[in-house]
């Protein structure tokens, strides 16, 4: 009877273990992965609602404390949502529809306040061939949701490395192989 008595309460506290802590120990993710997880998927949503032409859902996504975004033009300095919206109100005149694909080389740094994400994604725009676009975002926790406080973003050349340049002089080439 006590070997029975002992299985009972030892089976109750392996239940209750697995009620009362969180999934993540369970399933061997860290404080860290879910975190990394929840950047990640803002940048998702970030990607999926600009192409969508959403400005209301962006600015959501936005730091209430204050953000600044550049852009790939040198003109493109958004810091209000008011500047949000006009230069998304030009994109889509301009293009009429944007598509991202699926971000590639993301590298993502997080911390309980603060997280940085580079990547890169290709993205195409009222039908014009797809350009790949390099993106450095920095996210703020704020009220437990992941806000855009800084972006950054740039379309990189090809071809146009010191590397790639310099095999192009005479004399070079085999030097830079």
């Amino acid at each position: 009877m006590k070997v029975l008595a002992r299985l009972q309460m030892g089976l109750s506290a392996i239940f209750l273990a697995c009620v009362l802590c969180p999934c993540s120990a369970v399933y061997g993710e860290t404080a860290a992965d879910l975190r990394i997880a929840a950047v990640r998927a803002s940048v998702d949503q970030l990607l999926s609602r600009y192409a969508a032409n959403d400005p209301d859902a962006v600015v959501n996504l936005l730091d209430p404390r204050g953000f600044v975004i550049y852009g790939s033009d040198a003109s493109e300095i958004v810091k209000d949502v008011a500047s949000l919206r006009k230069m998304m109100a030009d994109d889509f005149a301009l293009w009429g529809s944007a598509r991202f694909e699926e971000p590639s080389e993301v590298d993502i740094r997080a911390d309980e306040e603060l997280a940085s994400v580079m990547f890169q994604v290709p993205f195409s725009a009222g039908g014009r061939p797809t350009i790949l676009i390099r993106f450095t975002t920095l996210w703020r926790k704020v009220d437990g949701h992941w806000r855009l406080s800084q972006a950054a973003n740039t379309v990189p050349t090809v071809g146009s490395s010191a590397s790639e340049l310099l095999r192009r002089v005479p004399g070079n080439a085999e030097k830079h192989e």
